[in-house]
């Protein structure tokens, strides 16, 4: 059947082509978490068209079905597992079986929700469903930027997409276990839905209540189900699978409010200790703001980690530190706050000429070489003197890709943060 060839072809092109592209070349989560987003749509296009093309020919019970969905499924996720497996003995992985336990709670999890929502949609309509599909695909995937962007986390558990671990690179990244404990809910509203998309056929040839149609066996799992969903939810904080801004205040324990500053620390912290970190930000604030010309009318947020490992569980990038300027927060690792408070807050400072909504440029080296513009030095040494170091040792960097959309990370970071740095200071 013509689709199912051009399903192959797809997921077979996709696979050969990340093994040549590095940091998808390997059987890791970024190849993992691609080949979800991937195969779910193809998964669930395919299935679509198989089970309108078999309503047409012959037509057949959604029992009768089964099979060949699982078929489709474990076809478009067994291809890209045993190319990039193959390819291991070219690239070096950092830990096989670690890359094949992410495939396994990455993708076949979503695969399998994105078959059932598509062979719900095909049951219940006759047109427009594969675009109803992709509607859903991306609505659920949608959910990602929402929590990252209005919550305190860059992180996000997702149906669909299993795991995002925000735009900061994190080399330590362990989720495993949480993914493991997230994909049983995944599990409960994949077989939920299974049993919905069952009730919808068979309601079809069913005339009266929706009673007639769902057995009293299947009422109690649907309800079982119903209420380990809303466990997950509920207590998704208390599992790590989430982060609310009242979880992390209760989890750090310390607080106190300045003229400028809500400072959130550790509260095993010595009463000495947090009137340094409270004088530290009032004095930066005070210098950045006659750098920058600001007048910030609005307390600012400022969460004080008591190690990298509770960082990343809480808020995500556990030894990068960072801020969030359209929320007026700065996230910063206990051991960085001499290294980090001011750069975070020139970001947090600097959203008052940010783009509307965002607060923050579009342009990854304004935004960095603002911030170290603002410090003034790079490697404990004068910005620009670092720069200046930089083109005498003939460091080939083109200064206008610094600041184009992804140029500034093309870069080494010592080079592009120091570079942009003294261009803006300049």
């Amino acid at each position: 059947v013509r689709s199912h060839q051009i399903a192959i072809l797809l997921i077979t092109a996709f696979s050969v082509t990340c093994t040549q592209i590095p940091l998808f070349n390997y059987l890791g989560f970024e190849f993992s978490a691609l080949t979800t987003l991937v195969s779910s749509i193809i998964v669930g296009l395919l299935t679509i068209s198989a089970w309108k093309r078999r309503q047409l020919a012959s037509g057949g019970s959604l029992e009768q079905f089964i099979d060949i969905a699982v078929l489709y499924s474990l076809l478009v996720t067994t291809i890209p597992f045993v190319i990039m497996s193959l390819n291991a003995f070219l690239v070096k992985n950092c830990s096989y079986v670690e890359g094949a336990m992410l495939f396994l709670l990455l993708v076949l999890p979503a695969v399998a929700l994105a078959q059932v929502i598509a062979l719900s949609v095909a049951v219940s309509l006759h047109r427009w469903n594969k675009t109803l599909f992709l509607l859903i695909h991306l609505g659920i995937l949608l959910h990602i930027p929402f929590v990252t962007f209005t919550g305190i986390q860059i992180f996000a558990f997702n149906p669909i997409m299993g795991f995002f671990p925000g735009f900061t690179y994190d080399e330590t990244l362990n989720v495993i276990g949480r993914l493991a404990v997230y994909r049983v809910e995944t599990v409960a509203m994949i077989v939920l839905l299974w049993l919905f998309t069952f009730w919808l056929e068979k309601r079809k040839n069913v005339r009266g209540p929706w009673r007639g149609v769902v057995p009293i066996k299947q009422r109690w799992i649907a309800g079982g189900l119903g209420l380990v969903i809303a466990a997950f939810i509920w207590f998704s904080d208390d599992l790590g699978l989430s982060s609310s801004l009242s979880s992390v205040k209760s989890r750090l324990g310390g607080e106190t409010e300045t003229e400028h500053f809500i400072i959130r620390y550790p509260s095993r912290m010595k009463h000495t200790q947090v009137q340094d970190l409270v004088l530290l930000h009032e004095f930066y604030f005070e210098q950045i703001s006659k750098e920058l010309h600001v007048s910030i009318r609005r307390k600012i947020e400022s969460f004080v980690y008591e190690s990298p490992e509770q960082k990343g569980r809480l808020v995500g990038a556990a030894r990068t530190d960072i801020s969030k300027p359209w929320l007026w927060q700065l996230h910063i690792n206990l051991d960085d706050v001499e290294q980090s408070l001011k750069h975070e807050l020139v970001h947090v400072m600097a959203a008052e000429f940010g783009l509307p909504l965002l607060r923050i440029s579009t342009n990854s080296g304004l935004i960095e070489g603002t911030a170290v513009a603002v410090e003034r030095v790079s490697y404990d040494a004068v910005v620009h003197r670092t720069a200046a170091l930089a083109f005498a040792i003939d460091v080939r960097v083109n200064m206008g890709d610094l600041f184009s959309v992804s140029g500034f990370f093309k870069a080494h970071p010592g080079v592009s943060y120091t570079l942009a740095g003294s261009f803006c200071r300049y």
